[in-house]
């Protein structure tokens, strides 16, 4: 499948993107059970939204929600690191 399989074997999978996906993977986990709740506090101290019910509802969906958009782009990062080896940062960023 793709230009590896192509090519007559597969390419290995770079400690780099492991990096990038585990680190993409923790930020996600956190996203979903940790921060919501650092969020959820951050808004009611600063008297953002005062009822904590409310409070708590808003970060649980808009926290991880907000962590997919940023984590999205490490995401295909790595997985562009794989499929086109031996790229520089200014070919990935054009591409």
């Amino acid at each position: 499948f793709g230009a590896a399989g192509a090519a007559g074997g597969a390419l290995s999978f770079p400690v780099v993107s492991w990096g990038m996906f585990i680190f993409r993977d923790v930020m996600t986990v956190g996203a979903g059970f940790v921060f919501p709740a650092m969020v959820s506090s951050y808004m009611q101290e600063k008297r953002i939204i005062a009822q904590e019910a409310t409070a708590d509802i808003v970060a649980q969906l808009t926290v991880p929600m907000a962590a997919q958009a940023a984590l999205t782009p490490i995401h295909l990062f790595a997985l562009d690191i794989y499929n086109r080896p031996g790229k520089g940062f200014s070919d990935r960023a054009r591409y």
